[in-house]
């Protein structure tokens, strides 16, 4: 039975299509996919540190953001440059395309949204216009928000928390303003058919338009979203003057319709650590939703009426769902990595599967030698099919010099890439078998003299006709004395 490798995963998202996750070894960036959650295929990587590897739980909220499409994705993680890249696929020809980055001129971009009515990135800038990009690099302007009045002593606040989404034929955008009375930030929701406006508060969610239920408070703050059909769910933290005191709630707010929200949960009983617990919601199974946050916190629904905590430490983070499932990371990896995991009704979790590898026969077969920087060598490289050494080939190279001592007996010699050619991608070297192979192990060998210049990371990779490539395994934190041979296994 084929086993799979533990490999911890830095992040996710969710294209619209399935789950992409990343993770950064040796400076080269790894990607996985799955259409349910539970099992990631390996799609390929790319040098370099990657845009998508450094993605966290609250992008959406804030200057750093990112939106995504089917196969596409925009971001920023900083307040610097935007970068786009088209996500690694299956069929692609050749490995993934670096990020294409372009200055950010102008105010900051708050948040980004995908817009499917006319396909194209939009987005909320710190001065309250849209902009809006076919690719998510080149810019324009598309107009000033008409936004609601605010009462007396409040402005419009782009320092803090902004979401930007569509659902059932408007706009929604979280907003923040500050008030001049207690000099504090809170957040309502608004919605408007048009991205521009003009925008009206969602009654319930607001600092001066509360919730039913809910009396009057200081300090209001929506935290997260969650969308299921006509039902919309908000988690919020309050704070409100009580004769004993100031008193600080974790809130979840409920609305059919997404226009009058009422409360369903005061979650003082959940032990809240402060009063911004609550950061992520997402729908899942049928018709539930899950939501955590700091302090270990989860807790989930069947219908976004009743909720019950569920016990779990670490709790997962960095939520993704496609609207029944929903994946997260969780720190349960060896010396505390990042790990997936899934559920499918918010309450058991479950460690998703990340296979390394991909089956199948082909004729052409290469390694590609990966390290953090400088020059790599290796001295013999053999291709196996179970016990059998494969024989009868010819060998190519991307690059590098003294191919022919890859197959000799003498470790003394070697074949070697400059760091130059190592981070262009062209250290690699290929056997044409003249006919399919299925193979299973590569066995790879130190040069006797200096061994400081192997390759700490390999990737092995196959195709049909020499020219399309794609990822079949690859193996990480390899270390070397000289001379050694070393057998990789395509499972272990």
């Amino acid at each position: 039975m084929t086993s799979e490798k533990s490999t911890p995963l830095d992040n996710h998202i969710f294209d619209g299509e399935r789950f992409i996750a990343a993770r950064v070894d040796d400076g080269y960036t790894r990607f996985y996919s799955s259409q349910d959650g539970q099992v990631f295929e390996y799609l390929g990587g790319m040098a370099g540190a990657n845009m998508f590897s450094q993605l966290e739980a609250g992008l959406a909220k804030g200057a750093n953001c990112y939106a995504s499409f089917p196969k596409y994705l925009a971001a920023t993680s900083n307040t610097v440059s935007w970068y786009s890249a088209t996500i690694p696929d299956f069929t692609r020809s050749g490995p993934p395309q670096p990020w294409a980055s372009a200055p950010i001129t102008g105010t900051l971009p708050l948040c980004i949204a995908w817009d499917p009515d006319n396909s194209r990135f939009v987005r909320i800038m710190a001065d309250n216009t849209v902009t809006w990009s076919a690719d998510g690099l080149d810019w324009s302007i598309l107009g000033a928000m008409v936004l609601p009045e605010l009462p007396i002593g409040w402005t419009w606040y782009t320092g803090m928390r902004m979401e930007l989404f569509r659902s059932g034929g408007y706009w929604y955008a979280l907003h923040s303003a500050l008030g001049s009375r207690f000099q504090a930030d809170s957040t309502l929701l608004m919605r408007s058919v048009d991205l521009l406006g003009p925008w009206a508060v969602c009654p319930g969610t607001g600092f001066y338009s509360p919730p039913d239920g809910v009396a009057a408070w200081d300090f209001f703050m929506l935290t997260a979203v969650a969308v299921r059909g006509t039902t919309m769910i908000i988690t919020a933290s309050g704070r409100r003057s009580t004769p004993a005191g100031s008193a600080t709630r974790e809130l979840i707010l409920r609305s059919t319709g997404g226009l009058n929200f009422a409360l369903v949960r005061e979650a003082s009983s959940y032990n809240m650590q402060g009063y911004n617990d609550f950061t992520e919601v997402k729908p899942v199974g049928a018709s539930g939703f899950v939501a955590t946050g700091a302090g270990g916190l989860l807790v989930s629904s069947d219908d976004g009426l009743t909720w019950s905590r569920t016990a779990m430490a670490p709790a997962p983070t960095a939520l993704r769902s496609d609207g029944r499932v929903v994946v997260g990371t969780r720190s349960t990896g060896a010396n505390g990595a990042a790990e997936g995991w899934h559920t499918v009704d918010g309450q058991t979790w479950t460690k998703s599967t990340v296979r390394r590898y991909n089956s199948g026969l082909h004729r052409h077969w290469r390694l590609r030698a990966i390290k953090a920087a400088g020059d790599v060598t290796f001295a013999h490289l053999a291709f196996f099919s179970g016990a059998s050494k494969l024989m009868g080939y010819t060998k190519s190279q991307g690059a590098g010099t003294g191919l022919a001592n890859v197959d000799n007996a003498d470790a003394a010699t070697f074949w070697g890439a400059t760091a130059t050619e190592l981070a262009a991608g062209s250290a690699w070297v290929a056997y044409d078998f003249g006919s399919a192979q299925d193979v299973t192990a590569v066995e790879l060998q130190a040069p006797s003299g200096d061994n400081s210049r192997m390759p700490s990371s390999v990737e092995i990779e196959a195709s049909e006709d020499g020219v399309n490539w794609r990822p079949v395994w690859f193996e990480a934190g390899l270390t070397w004395s000289a001379g050694e041979s070393k057998r990789l296994e395509k499972a272990s």
